[in-house]
């Protein structure tokens, strides 16, 4: 990462809490005038000012009262560690909840303010999650009030969105991306900035998860610049605490504070702050790297192009991997970046919006040593730029190990929950709390982050826990920080479920494109689906043979009339059955098709969908995207399917009408497959339920056995049946382009739906009414306006009222398992 500005030369750079100092330090263990950094004969010298904590070089048991310092140093001030780097920079002149300050541009009383990224404005925020554009401050009749400009991450008033114009008082905080304005009494304005400042604490967080608690509260806080691992063993709550600290799941009591505000009542205010980098990835493996970038960056802000372009170059750069820009990023299974390659693009992913706060879970597990310590590398030197970063992390390496500034370690003994048994400096102190003979060993190399564990093995939780709070740790690192917890502006709460954003929605379908056509093979599949099973059908079935007309068969001699008769019975039965299978077989292929292009589709990229969930993401725009591209494939397989078959096999029923109905069947099976999807843990266990919803569907779809043959509770059940809607409404359309004739039975039947004597060829599958005799069903021939007939009208309504309704329970799904 570049180094932060320098500060202009000064001889004398003051320390402290104090309003008056050069460097404010607003953090409850930091003396009122603490340290000075004093230049004498070219050399820069750190002086402790007789604080009441102590100030640190190199680690925190390194105290001094005075010492040169360089640029690299890191300096502690009590437990607060803080670089060299950003003392003696621009960007480190004020730290913590309460460090505003007056920006010159909002001082004045009597205009408008415009805020945004575009330069020519007001008050210009070099901020990606600022729109160019994106609020403006104005006084009207005695009144300050704030209006968003139709930015992409809103404006917020104490934690909650506003829409439009909203009035702010003294005391009030305006939230704009990584910026806060504090409204002070005399109605002036002050800024701060999130980046390189921001504090994440837990207040009493215990978490439990179907009424079982896996947490004992918990209270810690960490501070800008520290890079904290969190260890444990397997089972302790590790990724469960982690969770809790980053807003995926909400704790069952205590809170957790974001620079003093409680992050869960005002998630959406913060919830582009943070990022999290799950030990599954977050990246689609079918996109390049810079693909993957600029599909995140479009989601999360309004920046143009070239903006996009320019941020992806920087932060490839910076993470080492820019020679990888246009590379596929591939899988686990199917290798083309390494390992650390691919875990570095995870993290860009979050940082491409320059978070403040960075989580991680496992970065290093299954990398080399080699790329395991390149990765925490980059870690260290972005808490050094002033991010906070908290990552789990399993038997690490001494030397990644002595690249973390502190260490929470949670225990749980077998059947109990998980407690905080330790919280302070990583190496060497960490080691020799639990296992104390270390603290003997002269030389430090000699440690190994192994004793920890091996360590905590030898006594139960409850006792480590016990140790702990009597040691100096827990004063230093917990009660000391403890000193200031709330910061300024009152809690905020969600504005709920964000709405249909038309601008995602479009970068979520190119996405999707993108996705679709750069797997060839599963794609060539796909498409070559509804052809195969077309010209599978035209084998089966040939030419539909066209039976002799009635005319025909009776104007003949008296001693041919019969035979004559039964054999044109024979061939309309012929025919009716071969209409009755081509039919049913395309509404059958059409739904399935729709459901099986559909059923892997969220389920597959779940961790991706959690993750920009957690950010931005809107259901809406999300489920209609994935139904977009489904249309898409829809629409050509039926095409496909229908132009091969109604060519192939000479259907004479109108083309047009039949393809919509296939069409809307297939859209049904598209929002079927989506729910399966949405509510399928894995993708084997999508697949799984693919065939226990769809045989029904089959069984329920009246062309293996006719609807009104079935019993009372099969016959209710096949109106909720896709396929029976679209199989009789196509059946009855084909067999009006076709003779009639008679059919087998006890009498004949003289209502052809064109005139004259016969009946359809549609007749035995889907009567106009059904009379019993004998105690046996049988139909009776068509008539217009027949109420057992479904009209296209009826079967078109009834299709896309069923797709509604399942894209209706995919965002119900969805949402019943959202993690906000």
């Amino acid at each position: 990462m570049p180094s932060a500005p320098t500060r202009s030369p000064k001889q004398i750079i003051t320390i402290g809490r104090s309003p008056d100092s050069d460097v404010i330090l607003d953090f409850p263990m930091i003396s009122w005038q603490h340290a000075r950094i004093v230049e004498e004969g070219g050399q820069r010298f750190l002086e402790d000012l007789q604080s009441s904590n102590g100030t640190f070089l190199h680690s925190f048991g390194n105290r001094i009262s005075r010492s040169p310092l360089r640029t690299q140093d890191d300096v502690f001030f009590g437990s607060l560690k803080v670089p060299a780097s950003r003392l003696l920079s621009s960007e480190g002149a004020a730290m913590g909840p309460e460090t505003y300050q007056t920006s010159a541009a909002l001082a004045s009383a009597s205009q408008d303010v415009v805020i945004g990224r575009d330069p020519n404005c007001d008050e210009p925020l070099d901020d990606p999650l600022i729109s160019w554009r994106h609020a403006k401050i104005k006084r009207s009749g005695g009144k300050l009030l704030v209006e968003d400009l139709s930015s992409r991450n809103g404006t917020f008033l104490d934690g909650v969105r506003i829409s439009g114009t909203a009035e702010a008082r003294p005391g009030q905080v305006i939230g704009l991306g990584s910026f806060q304005f504090r409204i002070d009494p005399d109605g002036r304005l002050q800024k701060r900035e999130y980046k390189g400042n921001v504090s994440i604490a837990a207040e009493g967080v215990s978490v439990a998860i179907n009424g079982k608690r896996l947490l004992e509260p918990i209270s810690l806080t960490v501070y800008p610049s520290e890079m904290v691992a969190l260890m444990g063993p397997a089972g302790a709550g590790k990724t469960t605490f982690l969770k809790a600290l980053n807003g995926y799941t909400p704790p069952e009591s205590g809170r957790v504070l974001f620079n003093g505000v409680d992050l869960y009542q005002s998630y959406d205010l913060f919830r582009q702050q943070m990022g999290y980098v799950p030990q599954d990835d977050i990246v689609h493996s079918q996109l390049t790297v810079r693909e993957a970038l600029y599909f995140s960056t479009k989601l999360r802000t309004d920046l143009n192009d070239r903006e996009i372009e320019a941020r992806i170059n920087k932060i490839l750069e910076e993470l080492g991997i820019l020679d990888k820009r246009d590379t596929l990023i591939g899988s686990p299974e199917k290798k083309v970046l390494s390992g650390g390659q691919r875990k570095r693009v995870n993290i860009a992913m979050e940082l491409i919006t320059d978070t403040p706060v960075l989580f991680l879970d496992e970065p290093t597990s299954g990398l080399s040593s080699y790329d395991a310590e390149g990765v925490i590398d980059l870690l260290q030197r972005l808490a050094r730029d002033g991010k906070t970063i908290i990552t789990t992390i399993h038997q690490p390496s001494l030397d990644v190990y002595r690249k973390f500034d502190n260490l929470i370690m949670i225990s749980r003994d077998s059947g109990g929950c998980g407690s905080l048994v330790y919280f302070g400096p990583a190496f060497p102190d960490s080691i020799e709390f639990f296992h104390p003979p270390a603290a003997q060993t002269v030389d430090k190399t000699l440690l190994n982050p192994e004793m920890l564990l091996t360590g905590l093995s030898k006594q139960p939780t409850s006792a480590w826990a016990k140790n702990f709070q009597q040691s100096r740790f827990r004063k230093l690192f917990i009660d000391d920080r403890a000193g200031k917890v709330q910061g300024t502006g009152t809690q905020g709460g969600s504005t709920g479920e964000r709405k249909w954003n038309v601008t995602q929605w479009v970068t979520l379908l190119r996405r999707n494109i993108v996705l679709r056509t750069r797997d060839r093979a599963q794609l060539i599949i796909t498409l070559l689906q509804a052809p195969l099973f077309g010209v599978l059908i035209a084998l089966v079935f040939g030419l539909t043979k066209e039976p002799a007309s009635l005319s025909s068969v009776t104007n003949v001699a008296p001693a041919l009339a019969a035979s004559n008769m039964a054999r044109a019975q024979q061939e309309f039965s012929a025919l009716s059955a071969n209409l009755t299978g081509i039919e049913f077989l395309l509404v059958v292929a059409a739904v399935w098709f729709g459901c099986n292009n559909a059923a892997r589709d969220i389920v597959g990229e779940w961790s991706v969908f959690q993750r920009e969930r957690m950010v931005n993401l809107k259901l809406p725009s999300y489920v209609f995207s994935k139904f977009a591209v489904l249309m898409g494939l829809c629409i050509f397989q039926c095409l496909t399917l229908l132009s091969i078959v109604y060519f192939a096999c000479d259907l004479r029923g109108a083309f047009l009408p039949q393809l919509l109905i296939l069409i809307c069947s297939s859209f049904v099976g598209a929002a079927l497959g989506l729910s399966i999807s949405a509510r399928s843990s894995t993708t084997e266990t999508a697949i799984a339920l693919l065939p226990v919803v769809l045989l029904p569907i089959i069984t329920l779809g009246g062309g293996i056995r006719a609807a009104y043959k079935m019993p009372m509770p099969a016959r209710m059940m096949s109106y909720l049946a896709p396929s029976r809607w679209a199989f009789e409404r196509n059946l009855v359309d084909e067999a009006a382009g076709h003779v009639c004739g008679y059919l087998p039975g006890p009498e004949s039947w003289d209502d052809c739906p064109k005139g004259g004597k016969g009946v359809d060829a549609a007749t035995l599958q889907v009567p106009s009414a059904v009379v019993s005799e004998n105690g046996t069903a049988r139909p009776t021939a068509p008539k217009k306006g027949s109420s057992l007939r479904f009209s296209y009208r009826q079967a078109i309504s009834v299709l896309l009222g069923m797709t509604v309704l399942l894209l209706a329970t995919v965002l119900g799904f969805l949402r019943m398992r959202d993690i906000l």
